[in-house]
């Protein structure tokens, strides 16, 4: 529920306390995420970059000190037709910006993820590379001394069993001398 569903209910005369307990619980929110999204870390802001540090902190916008001094007007409490008009124009030239912001987050995170699509990509072509590697170093190699191995079991088992057909014959010679 937005605030100007408020200031609707403000003009009908309908305004309830669930609907303001939502409200609260929306800007409470809010307001978490803001202080979320400015946490520093050794003096610098963990979240911001240098767009989202000037788009927050520096003219014309000054988008921190918009969002307290929406925060603080809506605290004020008392949703007067006059302060509710207020509020829902605040909020409607807030959302501007803070679309504007949203925009630079998406740039970042849209950067890292082609850098993580980048790494995962390299990653990829390496284990290929390595694969090749292991293929030709270490079992074309292997496989070429185990037919030398092969090949050297096949000649002597020939040689054996030639010599075992030749021992009726040096059997025979060897009766007959």
């Amino acid at each position: 529920m937005g605030i100007n569903q408020v200031v609707l209910f403000h003009q009908e005369g309908k305004s309830t306390q669930s609907l303001l307990a939502e409200l609260d619980k929306n800007v409470l929110s809010f307001l978490m995420n803001h202080q979320f999204i400015l946490r520093e870390k050794s003096g610098e802001y963990e979240f911001l970059t240098t767009d989202l540090t000037m788009l927050y902190s520096t003219s014309p916008v000054y988008l921190d000190k918009r969002i307290k001094d929406f925060i603080a007007l809506y605290e004020q409490g008392d949703f007067n037709k006059e302060i509710a008009y207020t509020v829902a124009h605040d909020a409607r030239i807030l959302l501007l910006y803070l679309d504007q912001a949203v925009k630079f987050f998406e740039q970042v995170a849209n950067r890292k993820v082609e850098l993580t699509r980048m790494f995962e990509f390299v990653f990829w072509v390496s284990a290929i590379i390595l694969l090749w590697l292991e293929v030709v170093y270490i079992f074309q190699p292997m496989e070429r001394q185990v037919k030398r191995v092969i090949d050297s079991l096949e000649q002597q088992k020939q040689e054996t069993q030639h010599a075992l057909a030749m021992k009726p014959h040096f059997l025979a010679r060897a009766v007959m001398n």
